[in-house]
């Protein structure tokens, strides 16, 4: 059974950022990098707890060929996932887990 993902608002913010950022660099990157990001979202979804607990309750995987690690948690008594950032592996990561 697949989880509902649910979106914290910076989160939301971080896709859309990256996606302009990617499609201004090279015409077509930004649907690349919003592909891959599905396609770990659907595994997210269908595999929750694939990933270890980093901090508190959150988890995080990487994206293969983008550098952005999704930071999420399991809300098993709403069968949900809430993806807190999708972080850019070179920023500060004392400042991916929202709380």
């Amino acid at each position: 059974m697949s989880y509902n993902i649910v979106f914290h608002p910076d989160a939301s913010e971080d896709i859309q950022e990256s996606f302009v950022w990617y499609e201004l660099k090279q015409k077509g990157l930004g649907v690349k990098f919003e592909n891959e990001l599905k396609q770990t979202l659907d595994f997210i979804s269908n595999h929750p707890k694939s990933f270890k607990i980093q901090k508190l309750h959150f988890r995080e995987t990487p994206l293969k060929k983008f550098p952005f690690v999704i930071v999420y948690k399991v809300l098993e008594h709403e069968k949900a996932i809430r993806i807190l950032a999708v972080y850019h592996a070179k920023r500060n990561p004392t400042k991916k887990f929202r709380i």
